[in-house]
């Protein structure tokens, strides 16, 4: 090369090949090394590359050619620095994240020089949450608070990349249900959620002298006029399930309905 030192990506690097020869050498021929077959390159005494890139790092040489033969130069190396590219962010092993759970993340990036530091971070909607530092980012103990989307960040001294976002789904039972009531003319609509991931399947019930009846199998219940008693409903998933707590309802006319489902079902109390 006409001088030494590193090519960053971008720059334009020159090489020139010398060779004492008498008859003065007619060609210079140029090689780039590789495993299986060296690739030849345009001739001339002087190869030059516009704009490099790190698929030209490696190892280069030339041929003098004369009336007499030809002869090899030894090998001059091209390295190219850039920054990190290529970057990703990957949990270390496969498989379902139940809360309780531990979980690693992990960072790789491609980069010349290597990478310095790798930065992680949770996307928020306000701002991202800036977490330790370093290429794998570890959590014991997960809970639903930890899911989101992460990405990490590789930096050197030529500039840094951002890896796209990897998701930790978070799974875990139901929480309490919360019931919430809406009327509407005669009739109460009493609604049932659970947190939960996935999420949860509900079911209404009615608390008896002797125990409970389903009602039904719903996220709603709706009571009309005249039905009286404790109500709960019950939020399920394969990790778990949870009751709310009991909705009462006074006594008043002896006789009324209740519906769950879009079953209508008609009640009568002993007094």
């Amino acid at each position: 090369m006409v001088s030494s030192g590193e090519r960053v990506e971008g720059d334009s690097v020159t090489l020139t090949c010398s060779s004492e020869a008498n008859p003065p050498v007619l060609t210079y021929s140029w090689f780039k090394q590789r495993a299986a077959a060296d690739t030849l390159l345009p001739t001339g005494q002087n190869y030059s590359i516009t704009n490099i890139s790190s698929q030209h790092s490696g190892l280069y040489y030339c041929t003098a050619h004369n009336q007499l033969g030809q002869h090899n130069s030894t090998t001059t190396l091209l390295v190219v620095l850039y920054p990190p590219r290529n970057t990703r962010a990957l949990m270390v092993s496969s498989g379902e994240r139940v809360e309780g759970d531990s979980v690693t993340l992990t960072c790789s990036s491609e980069a010349n020089p290597p990478v310095l530091t790798y930065s992680w971070f949770k996307q928020r909607v306000a701002a991202d949450t800036l977490l330790p530092t370093g290429q794998n980012y570890s959590i014991s103990n997960i809970s639903s608070q930890h899911s989101g989307l992460y990405y990490c960040t590789a930096h050197n001294q030529l500039g840094q990349h951002n890896s796209t976002t990897t998701l930790l789904d978070v799974l875990y039972p139901p929480r309490v249900p919360s019931v919430t009531e809406h009327v509407s003319g005669d009739s109460v609509t009493l609604l049932c959620y659970s947190d939960s991931n996935p999420i949860s399947n509900y079911s209404w019930y009615k608390k008896t002298g002797s125990g409970v009846i389903l009602l039904g199998n719903s996220t709603n219940l709706t009571l009309a006029t005249g039905a009286v008693g404790l109500f709960f409903c019950t939020a399920q998933n394969q990790f778990g399930s949870m009751d709310s707590s009991e909705y009462s309802v006074p006594t008043g006319n002896p006789a009324g309905t209740y519906a769950a489902s879009g079953v209508t079902v008609v009640f009568f109390l002993t007094l």
